[in-house]
């Protein structure tokens, strides 16, 4: 074999080693890469996930806000019949007092006079 086969076979075996070196680098260096995308992205990911739940939340609120108003227009609804209730009866005791012929004072604790017929001091008012 002449020489220059043998060194153009050298020179050509070395040249492939330095392309195969350069070509494993950037190799190692898209792998690196790639990783540290990969942790990047699972970081995004982790605090996507956090945002989420955190909005749900919110979501959650506003059907919460929904429901209190709700609520308060029924309560409303109950204020007002209470107080339909409150007026009847602060005016109660003046009309038991009419019906006995009295003052307008009524308590509890006094009595009707009883009467042979059920209602008739009903009755007794009814016709006059």
């Amino acid at each position: 074999m002449p020489t220059d086969v043998v060194q153009l076979w050298w020179l050509t075996l070395g040249l492939a080693a330095v392309v195969i070196v350069v070509v494993a680098a950037l190799l190692i260096g898209i792998v690196v890469a790639a990783n540290r995308i990969d942790r990047h992205a699972a970081a995004i990911w982790g605090a996507g996930k956090d945002i989420a739940t955190n909005t749900v939340q919110i979501w959650q609120l506003q059907k919460t806000n929904a429901t209190a108003a709700q609520i308060l227009a029924v309560a409303g609804s109950i204020a007002a019949g209470a107080e339909s209730i409150d007026g009847r009866l602060a005016r109660l005791p003046e009309a038991l007092g009419r019906l006995r012929g009295g003052t307008g004072t009524w308590s509890r604790f006094s009595r009707r006079p009883r009467s042979s017929t059920p209602l008739s001091w009903w009755s007794s008012s009814q016709s006059a």
